[in-house]
């Protein structure tokens, strides 16, 4: 296999990025805000995070841990967020997928999140678990495929 150029792989970068923001861009209903990085984090697959975790999660975190990576098309199975509770409640909110909840960098970057939604993330992997739930941190979320958003709270 041929090896690139660092030039060479930082506009593949750029472009996969590119396709990412405006491919999500397709199932907004609503304008959002959509996140800036200066360099977009590299693409993990969940299940073999969530598989790495559950074999080794000492080695996993060694090798993941603490830093960022771009999850694409996690599907949104439970929603915590300001809009989902009652006024005034504090957190922890989240969003949920399988055996991951991944935790917004603040905690507005849900409100336009709802169960049954399709999301890319870009989250701070840990070695945190939750009860049975293994935690990304600081996630934000950009929204692949909307939906219905369930009443809001406040």
């Amino acid at each position: 296999m041929p090896k690139l150029s660092a030039a060479c792989r930082m506009r593949i970068g750029m472009i996969l990025g590119l396709v990412l923001v405006f491919s999500g861009l397709g199932g907004c209903d609503t304008a959002s805000p959509l996140p800036a990085f200066r360099e977009m984090p590299p693409a993990l697959d969940l299940d073999k995070l969530i598989g790495e975790l559950q074999a080794d999660p000492q080695a996993a975190a060694a090798k993941y841990g603490d830093r960022y990576y771009l999850f694409v098309s996690v599907p949104a199975e439970k929603v915590v967020s300001l809009r989902t509770t009652s006024a005034g409640t504090k957190g922890p909110h989240y969003l949920e997928s399988g055996l991951v909840r991944f935790l917004p960098e603040y905690t507005r970057n849900l409100d336009n999140v709802g169960p049954g939604f399709v999301v890319d993330i870009v989250g701070q992997v840990t070695d945190w678990t939750w009860d049975k739930f293994f935690i990304i941190n600081n996630c934000t979320f950009i929204v692949s495929v909307g939906g219905d958003l369930p009443q809001s709270s406040y």
